[in-house]
């Protein structure tokens, strides 16, 4: 296996010349390590322009999956983390039995809804 990396310095313009040169010019068969939820957002459809896999390690934004993957069908996205707001609602599941401090409430208070994800972990499959 070759490897070969490139510093994006977290701007989108920069992410998608760096996935476009390992497709194009250096024959990638799949990228992985994106750190940067707005990278994430912004190589989605150019991932599926591309056609190859993107294995996302850290963008913990749920539109990259509840909407690129499942709702725009962009299939080439592969996330290993989970949405940020399912760690939130991980937490608050715990915490909810805990005994209360005095002065504290008895359970976390959300002051949004939020919705349930569709896709978390792998991009869904037709």
């Amino acid at each position: 296996m070759d490897i070969q990396f490139r510093d994006s310095t977290l701007k989108k313009p920069q992410a998608i010349k760096n996935a476009r040169y390992f497709v194009d010019s250096w024959g990638a068969d799949f990228l992985a390590g994106v750190d940067s939820s707005g990278q994430a957002l912004a190589l989605a459809p150019v991932m599926k322009e591309l056609d190859r896999i993107l294995m996302v390690t850290h963008a913990a934004t749920e539109k990259l999956t509840e909407e690129q993957v499942y709702k725009n069908g962009i299939k080439q996205i592969f996330c290993i983390c989970t949405p940020a707001y399912q760690d939130g609602n991980a937490a608050a599941f715990v915490a909810k039995d805990l005994p209360a401090s005095p002065g504290q409430p008895s359970a976390p208070s959300m002051n949004t809804v939020i919705p349930a994800g569709k896709c978390s972990i792998t991009p869904s499959v037709s």
